[in-house]
């Protein structure tokens, strides 16, 4: 999905969003995503530790191929299913300090 924002001042931001639901066939692909990013948001599954194994990898790639300071913000999805969980909050947030990521 890809949406282009102007504003008044004459800038505009152009808006991917590319779900790969960590699949490791669009891996090859990624990083051409990934090129002149100034942002990124990686979600996780929290129901899915494999999930979250996967996110300083993720990390790591945007770093090397967004653009200098690119902002990374990590996100747990499907806290709705508390009764699944497979990775708590607590984990998420030290990761995300560690990282030195926003994290939601």
């Amino acid at each position: 999905m890809s949406k282009v924002i102007d504003f008044d001042d004459g800038s505009s931001i152009k808006f991917e969003l590319w779900d790969t639901a960590g699949q490791e066939r669009y891996k090859s692909l990624m990083r051409t995503y990934y090129r002149k990013a100034k942002g990124a948001l990686i979600v996780f599954d929290l129901t899915n530790p494999v999930s979250f194994q996967h996110v300083e990898e993720w990390a790591r790639e945007v770093r090397e191929c967004g653009e200098e300071g690119c902002a990374i913000m990590l996100a747990g999805n499907k806290a709705d299913m508390e009764n699944v969980r497979g990775v708590g909050e607590e984990e998420g947030e030290l990761l995300a300090e560690l990282l030195e990521v926003l994290f939601f």
